[in-house]
Protein backbone atom coordinates (compact mmCIF):
# COMPACT_ATOMS: atom_id res chain seq x y z
CA UNK A 1 0.00 0.00 0.00
CA UNK A 2 1.42 3.39 -0.83
CA UNK A 3 1.58 6.56 0.25
CA UNK A 4 -1.33 9.16 -0.38
CA UNK A 5 -1.01 12.75 0.13
CA UNK A 6 -2.64 15.80 0.04
CA UNK A 7 -1.23 19.53 0.97
CA UNK A 8 -2.66 22.87 0.37
CA UNK A 9 -1.58 26.10 0.90
CA UNK A 10 -0.45 27.63 3.68
CA UNK A 11 -4.19 27.71 6.11
CA UNK A 12 -5.94 25.34 3.95
CA UNK A 13 -6.95 22.16 4.67
CA UNK A 14 -4.15 19.42 4.57
CA UNK A 15 -5.26 15.67 4.59
CA UNK A 16 -2.32 12.73 4.93
CA UNK A 17 -1.93 9.47 4.83
CA UNK A 18 1.96 7.86 5.49
CA UNK A 19 3.05 4.97 7.41
CA UNK A 20 -0.12 4.82 9.52
CA UNK A 21 -0.47 8.21 10.48
CA UNK A 22 -3.28 10.67 9.48
CA UNK A 23 -4.00 14.25 9.94
CA UNK A 24 -6.74 16.96 9.01
CA UNK A 25 -6.90 20.29 10.30
CA UNK A 26 -5.18 23.47 9.17
CA UNK A 27 -1.00 23.98 8.01
CA UNK A 28 1.58 26.23 8.30
CA UNK A 29 3.20 27.33 5.09
CA UNK A 30 6.05 25.56 6.04
CA UNK A 31 3.61 22.15 6.09
CA UNK A 32 3.51 21.60 9.95
CA UNK A 33 0.34 20.83 11.84
CA UNK A 34 -0.96 24.42 12.75
CA UNK A 35 -4.40 25.72 14.15
CA UNK A 36 -7.08 23.47 15.20
CA UNK A 37 -6.46 19.54 13.68
CA UNK A 38 -7.53 15.95 14.30
CA UNK A 39 -4.08 13.40 14.12
CA UNK A 40 -4.11 9.71 14.29
CA UNK A 41 -1.12 7.70 14.76
CA UNK A 42 -1.28 3.52 14.60
CA UNK A 43 2.19 3.82 14.82
CA UNK A 44 2.03 5.83 18.21
CA UNK A 45 -1.16 4.06 19.06
CA UNK A 46 -2.91 7.73 19.78
CA UNK A 47 -5.67 9.91 18.50
CA UNK A 48 -5.26 14.01 18.95
CA UNK A 49 -7.81 16.65 18.71
CA UNK A 50 -7.12 20.25 19.73
CA UNK A 51 -5.02 22.99 18.28
CA UNK A 52 -1.55 22.33 17.31
CA UNK A 53 1.29 24.91 16.97
CA UNK A 54 4.35 24.54 14.67
CA UNK A 55 3.03 20.58 14.25
CA UNK A 56 3.21 19.95 18.29
CA UNK A 57 0.09 19.38 20.14
CA UNK A 58 -0.44 22.93 21.83
CA UNK A 59 -3.28 24.54 23.93
CA UNK A 60 -6.97 22.81 25.19
CA UNK A 61 -6.10 18.79 23.72
CA UNK A 62 -8.08 15.75 23.89
CA UNK A 63 -6.15 12.78 23.80
CA UNK A 64 -6.59 9.27 23.12
CA UNK A 65 -4.10 6.21 23.92
CA UNK A 66 -5.81 3.12 21.60
CA UNK A 67 -3.49 0.41 22.60
CA UNK A 68 -5.22 -1.63 25.29
CA UNK A 69 -1.68 -2.21 26.45
CA UNK A 70 -1.31 1.78 27.27
CA UNK A 71 -0.64 2.87 30.86
CA UNK A 72 -2.76 5.74 29.92
CA UNK A 73 -6.38 5.77 28.60
CA UNK A 74 -7.02 9.74 27.93
CA UNK A 75 -5.90 12.96 28.62
CA UNK A 76 -8.25 16.19 28.30
CA UNK A 77 -6.61 19.58 29.04
CA UNK A 78 -3.76 22.16 28.12
CA UNK A 79 -0.64 21.44 26.69
CA UNK A 80 2.78 23.22 25.75
CA UNK A 81 4.70 22.10 22.64
CA UNK A 82 3.43 18.59 22.64
CA UNK A 83 3.80 17.92 26.76
CA UNK A 84 1.25 18.15 28.86
CA UNK A 85 1.24 21.81 31.01
CA UNK A 86 -1.46 23.42 33.00
CA UNK A 87 -5.08 22.20 34.13
CA UNK A 88 -6.43 18.62 32.85
CA UNK A 89 -7.29 15.45 33.28
CA UNK A 90 -5.62 12.24 32.86
CA UNK A 91 -6.99 8.52 33.29
CA UNK A 92 -4.88 6.01 33.67
CA UNK A 93 -5.78 2.54 33.00
CA UNK A 94 -4.78 1.25 36.36
CA UNK A 95 -4.65 3.75 38.60
CA UNK A 96 -7.64 5.60 38.17
CA UNK A 97 -7.68 9.64 37.35
CA UNK A 98 -5.78 12.75 37.68
CA UNK A 99 -7.53 16.04 38.05
CA UNK A 100 -4.79 18.59 38.06
CA UNK A 101 -1.91 20.65 37.06
CA UNK A 102 0.79 19.61 35.02
CA UNK A 103 4.30 20.66 33.83
CA UNK A 104 5.80 19.62 31.75
CA UNK A 105 4.30 16.55 31.14
CA UNK A 106 4.20 15.51 34.68
CA UNK A 107 1.81 15.87 38.06
CA UNK A 108 2.82 19.41 39.32
CA UNK A 109 1.54 21.40 41.46
CA UNK A 110 -2.54 20.92 43.07
CA UNK A 111 -4.29 18.01 41.56
CA UNK A 112 -6.48 15.12 43.37
CA UNK A 113 -5.77 11.01 42.23
CA UNK A 114 -9.16 9.17 42.44
CA UNK A 115 -8.16 5.84 42.59
CA UNK A 116 -9.46 2.57 40.55
CA UNK A 117 -11.03 -0.22 43.17
CA UNK A 118 -9.73 -3.17 42.21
Amino acid sequence: MGNFVIFKSSGNIEYEIDLGKSYFGFISKDRLKHGYGFYVSAKDNMTIQGTFFHGKPHGYMNVKYTLPSSVNKSYTGTMKFGMKDGIGILTMKEDGEYLGQFKDDKFHGEGTLVGRSK
